[in-house]
This record gives C-alpha cells, sequence and structure tokens, in this order.
C-alpha cells in the first residue's frame, strides 16, 4: 500500500471511480427470498458520497462480475451512465472507461474487495480495497478504507478524492 502523500497525490488527478457492486457498494452479502428473488443493501453513507463526488465533477461507473436488476436499479437512482454487468474481464472494462471517457486509467480510481478486482487495481491510477476484502488483494491496492463495503467505505473514497481535488470535501 501506498503512502498518505502517494494516495492523496493519486487522488488529486481522478476522474472517474469506478465501483465494483457486492463487497464495495453491499456489504458482499446476497439475500434469497422464497420467491426467487434476490436482497441486498446499500448504505446512505455511500449514496450521499457518490452524489456529492458527481457534483463535484468526477463521474461514476459500476463494474460487477454479477448480472442482476440490483445493479440496473441502483444506477437509474444514482445516475450512474456506465455499468458493466456480468463482466469477468475488469481490467478491460477500465481501458473501455479509458476510451469512452477519453481518459488515462491514472485518472481512474477502482474500487473493489476481491481477486477477480486485480487486472482493474494494475491499471487504475488509485486502487482502493476495503478491509472486509480478501486478503490477495493488498499487495495491489494503494489504501485500504476504514469502512468496511457496504458500510461507509464509498462514501470514504469519495470524500478522500474531493479532498485532495480541491482541498475539501470532507465532512
Amino acid at each position: 500500500m501506498g503512502d498518505r502523500t502517494d494516495v492523496e497525490t493519486r487522488a488529486r488527478g481522478i476522474r472517474l471511480l469506478v465501483l465494483d457492486m457486492d463487497g464495495v457498494l453491499t456489504d458482499g452479502r446476497v439475500y434469497f427470498g422464497t420467491d426467487g428473488g434476490e436482497m441486498r443493501a446499500f448504505s446512505y453513507l455511500d449514496i450521499m458520497g457518490i452524489s456529492r463526488l458527481k457534483k463535484s465533477g468526477v463521474q461514476v461507473a459500476v463494474v460487477s462480475g454479477e448480472v442482476n436488476s440490483i445493479i440496473d436499479r441502483f444506477a437509474e437512482k444514482m445516475r450512474i451512465e456506465k455499468t458493466y454487468q456480468g463482466c469477468k474481464e475488469k481490467g478491460q472494462a477500465i481501458d473501455d472507461l479509458a476510451r469512452h471517457y477519453e481518459l488515462d486509467p491514472a485518472a481512474m480510481c477502482f474500487m473493489g474487495d476481491d481477486v477477480n478486482d486485480i487486472p482493474a487495481f494494475v491499471k487504475a491510477g488509485l486502487a482502493v480495497g476495503v478491509p472486509n476484502g480478501h486478503e490477495a488483494i493488498r499487495p495491489y491496492v494503494h489504501f485500504v478504507t476504514e469502512s468496511p463495503g457496504g458500510h461507509g467505505a464509498v462514501r470514504e473514497t469519495c470524500e478522500l478524492i474531493m479532498a485532495a481535488r480541491d482541498g475539501g470535501g470532507r465532512s
């Protein structure tokens, strides 16, 4: 992991936050209903963080290995333009997003929690993990949030980016 100065320097240039869904935006648990439906919980801390980050001019995208209408509903609520579902090559998603937004991957922050996120961590300018993520990701991330996935980790990352970009934003 990088030191705090390195993390803040990397965060200063971020123009796109790319989020894994399960384990980052949620706590990684899936609730299966007797009707066959699935449920996941989201934190309003994270929702507010994303809203504030977007207002500050940073785009947000979601990249998930799962295919689920919950991702669509979340993206619609948050007005997130780009989502990747069923994405088994998250490093390729970073490349695609770089082309779409005409950004160098160094201007992207990727937030993940498991080994399938490593190719995206390697390409992103700022790689962020969560403390409840798999230990194998630790060598690939620049920063690990204090808050666990699904419980304010995204908000923490949003505030880190905003503070680095304009000297404010933490609350």
